[in-house]
């Protein structure tokens, strides 16, 4: 009976540990200049550019990349390229939502990490999301927007 659903999350289970192999790493951790790239629910109200918090910064992430779109990326100063940093890829009726970000404290306080994950977790688990878009003017390319996150 379980089969299929154990298939499925084999499956899963290799494309995710298949992102990151081998020529994949991080550097020291710093802030970057993150870009949009497509028009997507999860990036309502975001601006084209932010500059995100102090993090490491993955590079040269490997795998199938069958059916990816790549909502936002970055430059990165190991390989030069624009390395994706938030994307979504269909799985077989659902949906994944992939962050490269929220490494540390910092990165997690970061705005442009907050307005990105609760979006993106929403829309995985329903196709849709209904979270108010974030204020303009809260992230900028110039400066890091921080709002502390505290455990209650």
């Amino acid at each position: 009976m379980y089969i299929p659903r154990l298939r499925s999350l084999l499956q899963l289970t290799t494309f995710a540990s298949a992102m990151v192999s081998v020529g994949s790493g991080h550097g020291a951790q710093h802030e970057f200049l993150v870009e949009t790239r497509a028009d997507h629910p999860i990036l309502r109200g975001l601006p084209e550019k932010w500059l995100h918090a102090k993090e490491e910064f993955s590079h040269g992430l490997r795998g199938p990349a069958e059916n990816v779109t790549v909502l936002a990326s970055a430059l990165s100063d190991k390989t030069n390229e624009q390395e994706p940093m938030l994307m979504v890829i269909p799985f077989g009726q659902g949906r994944v939502f992939h962050t490269a970000r929220g490494h540390a404290v910092d990165a997690v306080n970061g705005l442009g990490f907050q307005v990105t994950f609760a979006p993106g977790v929403e829309w995985s688990a329903t196709g849709h999301v209904t979270l108010p878009s974030p204020q303009s003017g809260e992230r900028s390319p110039i400066n890091v927007s921080v709002r502390t996150v505290s455990a209650r």
